[in-house]
């Protein structure tokens, strides 16, 4: 091949070959017999727990009931190892907690290592942000079955996530995103820094016999863009990932991504964090994990709907088509095997993106 030749080729292949080469999988409907839509959450199980969570299963929370009232998902959805049939893991009766403002869950879903499963709810009373309440925290075994509430600095729960805690074994910290703190569901959109990062501890039983007790929070964050929205209902700061010391923000109003330092142990606000990224790739992200084998942060864009991974020094370096279409990605969750599980609210369906 000569040289002229050869040197066009090689051009050729690097622009008709992607860097974000992936392939995207549907697993099965996110929708229960009762008709809930719009899942949120997901959280993957890293051991067997009961015969109904398992090493492997993906848990996904609906956000919206079957009219399509966002505020008012009161179900979370099971799905074995990561496959399908998908089954219903938990119904949550408003009788059966003390949340204010009745359920409706969110993308603050998370698999403590003793098997109970806390999962957030900011309720609405008909679907519209005017109508929005505090809402809950809400604890369940590992049959899905609820155990008790906890209200105390809670204000919106959007999302969460889970670290070690830095001195006790039997202790884990949960981080959790508020997002209605202030002048938030007003008439019309009024964007507001005030929400927040909260990191609560929650005190385990070794054995798993006893349900954990969660503490009163720290708030480590605040300033975080918020606000109501006719069509999206709320914006404010979403998907977390911890690295170490440095919990990773999405920051859903100003388009960026931020870090919190020495969130583990740290007793004052870190404000709004410290710019990671922002804009460019990055298009109206909401969930996002810290990758701890690769070393990087992924996001999703609701926006676009690709996946984003980021260096910790804030290099753009790889975007995922996930194909769900413009506002279809929330939550998103890592694998054991770095599969990467996302919901499509689009389509109300699991998916499953493996890197090639």
């Amino acid at each position: 091949m000569q040289a002229t030749t050869f040197i066009a080729f090689l051009v050729a292949f690097v622009f008709l070959c992607p860097s974000d080469a992936a392939l995207v999988s549907t697993i099965d409907s996110t929708v229960p017999a009762n008709g809930d839509q719009n899942p949120y959450g997901v959280a993957i199980a890293l051991q067997n727990f009961s015969d109904v969570l398992q090493d492997g299963d993906v848990l996904v929370s609906n956000f919206n009931n079957a009219a399509n009232q966002q505020g008012t998902g009161t179900t979370i959805m099971r799905f074995p190892r990561g496959a399908a049939p998908a089954t219903l893991w938990a119904h949550i009766n408003a009788s059966q907690v003390q949340c204010t403002g009745g359920i409706g869950l969110t993308t603050a879903l998370v698999i403590l290592k003793t098997g109970f499963v806390i999962v957030g709810s900011l309720p609405t009373l008909n679907g519209t942000f005017q109508t929005a309440r505090s809402g809950c925290l809400i604890l369940l075994n590992s049959r899905g079955t609820v155990v008790s509430t906890f209200e105390d600095g809670i204000n919106g729960p959007w999302d969460a996530t889970l670290g070690p805690h830095p001195t006790d074994r039997n202790k884990e910290l949960l981080f959790v995103t508020n997002i209605l703190n202030g002048n938030v569901t007003a008439d019309g959109p009024h964007p507001v820094n005030l929400g927040t990062v909260v990191r609560f501890e929650v005190d385990e039983d070794p054995e798993g016999k006893q349900p954990p007790r969660i503490h009163s929070g720290t708030i480590i964050g605040t300033g975080f863009g918020q606000m109501g929205d006719p069509v999206d209902l709320l914006f404010g700061p979403t998907g977390m990932g911890l690295d170490g010391e440095t919990l990773f923000v999405v920051d859903r109003l100003y388009n960026r991504i931020a870090a919190i330092p020495d969130a583990r142990q740290r007793s004052i606000t870190a404000y709004a964090g410290e710019d990671v990224t922002a804009n460019r790739l990055i298009n109206k992200p909401l969930g996002l994990f810290f990758d701890e084998s690769r070393g990087t942060i992924f996001s999703a864009n609701a926006g676009d709907s690709y996946i984003v991974e980021t260096a910790v020094d804030g290099r753009q370096l790889n975007t995922f088509n996930t194909t769900v279409g413009a506002d279809g990605l929330f939550g998103i969750a890592l694998a054991q095997d770095g599969s990467i599980f996302f919901v499509d609210n689009n389509t109300n369906t699991l998916k499953r993106l493996i890197l090639l």
